[in-house]
């Protein structure tokens, strides 16, 4: 079993959802020490990666963009991939169709980029960035299987795996404030909903059940739903008390309760209703 990467990010291909994507970079970028020049490169980059998917992947049909990032010592690696109409043939590429838009942009960025795929099955591009990072970010063990990538994602949806949970107190309250302003929370919401993510992954600590933080967020008018697990038998409830005095103090409403994961899986997963107070029951 191979280890899992930093993020594994999963959404539907949709033009807002490239900067969702950025905010994830960022928060990768700030727990690793990655400097700004750099940052700047690499986000121009995997956004023309992402464009790509969202332009040309399904010709028009919804369909999933899967991102994964990963830390190594000597630089960021990317991995963009779709699930669509894959590499045309070369005549069909000259007439801007298929994988080449921003191909020049990307290659001019990178240390390296690696384009697979075939017609018809979908197309993976590989991006190796030179850059120097600050903070060492261990892959994960490999502790379980990632989760299969649904084909139908719908456009609200979004799922993010995470390892170590020290970086998801650098992404998840990002990826919140910004998912919370597309739901329509006002300003002290979507900001309240940043503070809750952080007060929530502080007390995660040995409640994970492994090393992978795996969140499902689904965009609502005026509301988020929020899934984050797996954790231990029996330590849902004694995350969301030691949460409660916290959240208490929120501008923001929160419905919480704890979920059995699907499937006969075992363990426990909090599940989450965000909106404004006064809408919260």
């Amino acid at each position: 079993m191979a280890p899992v990467p930093n993020v594994r990010l999963t959404l539907a291909n949709t033009a807002e959802n490239v900067p969702l994507l950025r905010q994830v970079l960022a928060g990768v970028a700030e727990a690793a020490g990655i400097d700004a020049d750099e940052l700047r490169d690499i986000s121009i980059a995997l956004s023309e990666a992402a464009n790509n998917v969202v332009l040309h992947a399904y010709e028009g049909r919804r369909g999933p963009l899967e991102v994964e990032l990963s830390v190594a010592p000597g630089g960021l690696m990317a991995l963009v991939r779709d699930r669509g109409v894959g590499i045309r043939p070369r005549a069909e590429a000259a007439e801007g169709i298929g994988v080449g838009v921003g191909l020049p942009v990307i290659h001019a960025l990178a240390r390296s980029v690696q384009v697979g795929g075939r017609d018809g099955e979908g197309t993976e591009v590989r991006l190796d960035f030179a850059c120097v990072p600050g903070v060492s970010l261990a892959p994960a063990p490999a502790t379980r299987e990632l989760a299969p990538v649904d084909a139908d994602v719908p456009e609200g949806r979004i799922t993010i795996s995470l390892a170590p949970l020290a970086l998801a107190r650098n992404v998840l309250p990002r990826v919140l404030r910004a998912l919370a302003v597309r739901a329509s929370l006002s300003a002290a919401a979507a900001a309240d909903s940043g503070l809750l993510a952080a007060s929530l992954l502080a007390h995660l600590d040995g409640a994970l059940d492994g090393t992978v933080l795996d969140i499902a967020i689904a965009v609502e008018p005026a509301e988020l739903g929020v899934r984050a697990g797996p954790l231990l038998p029996g330590r849902g409830d004694a995350v969301l008390a030691a949460c409660a005095s916290a959240w208490s103090g929120l501008c923001l409403g929160v419905l919480a309760e704890v979920a059995q994961l699907p499937g006969g899986q075992g363990g426990e997963a909090l599940a989450l209703a965000l909106g404004e107070r006064e809408r919260a029951r």
